[in-house]
């Protein structure tokens, strides 16, 4: 492994975040949370893909913070650039 990087995007709706605050009233199909999120993932690394795979499936999937984030829908990549 000779480097990673990891970013994590999302569509977050705050129109539920002010329901009630000052007198605003949020719409019925406002929510209070990102809507989606897209994690990516780039290595560089000489190892096989097929390693880095299951690492990358056992990171997501094992992961305390995604496990909190679960009922949001959620895509994944990894990106494996050879080193």
């Amino acid at each position: 492994l000779r480097s990673i990087e990891f970013v994590a995007e999302g569509v977050f709706d705050p129109r539920g975040e002010f329901d009630g605050f000052d007198g605003l009233e949020a719409p019925m199909d406002a929510r209070h949370c990102f809507v989606s999120l897209h994690l990516a993932a780039t290595v560089g690394s000489s190892a096989p893909r097929t390693d880095l795979e299951r690492l990358h499936e056992r990171a997501i999937s094992h992961n305390m913070v995604l496990g909190a984030l679960r009922g949001i829908p959620m895509t994944s990549e990894l990106i494996v650039r050879q080193a």
